[in-house]
């Protein structure tokens, strides 16, 4: 009984944990800078037309922006490995995969954590924490209380936080 009464309170504690507090606040989303990006049309000279015309087998197309860059994003099956692609709206210019100093970029960009303590390139074997489905991603480990932001260019924006 002394065991189940335990475990009991144990669980208690943490569902009123999660109950109490913010899930945004638990994700660490306030942690993250989510800005407001406007896409202009006259960023947009590199057509779709001519996009689908050098990628034909492109699929789950969406227009964005990364660092104030107004950018395509896509993905190709290749033997059943969906590869995650990054355009310049402008020009076509294949941004991907992104070098270090640009994460580094994009770290400061979107949070507020202090300053970068390491940088590593995950491509496979992924944190718990992280989805596989989320690489190849950045993590970027800040200086702050042993905070973590990964970076990775998921289509789908829950996969990667």
């Amino acid at each position: 009984m002394l065991f189940i009464g335990i475990q009991f309170v144990i669980w208690s504690a943490t569902g009123a944990y999660m109950v109490f507090f913010d899930i945004d606040y638990i994700h660490g989303d306030s942690l993250v800078v989510n800005h407001q990006d406007k896409i202009e049309p006259h960023d947009i000279q590199y057509s779709l037309s001519t996009l689908f015309n050098e990628y034909p087998n492109a699929e789950n197309i969406r227009l964005a922006t990364f660092l104030q860059q107004t950018v395509y994003r896509f993905v190709i099956n290749t033997e059943n490995v969906p590869v995650q692609f990054l355009l310049d709206a402008r020009s076509g210019e294949l941004l991907s995969p992104i070098p270090e100093s640009k994460a580094i970029e994009a770290a400061y960009y979107y949070s507020t954590l202090g300053k970068v303590k390491s940088v590593e390139l995950i491509t496979d074997n992924p944190p718990f924490e992280l989805s596989p489905r989320a690489l190849p991603a950045w993590r970027i480990n800040f200086d702050v209380f042993g905070c973590t932001l990964y970076l990775c260019f998921s289509i789908n924006r829950r996969t990667c936080r």
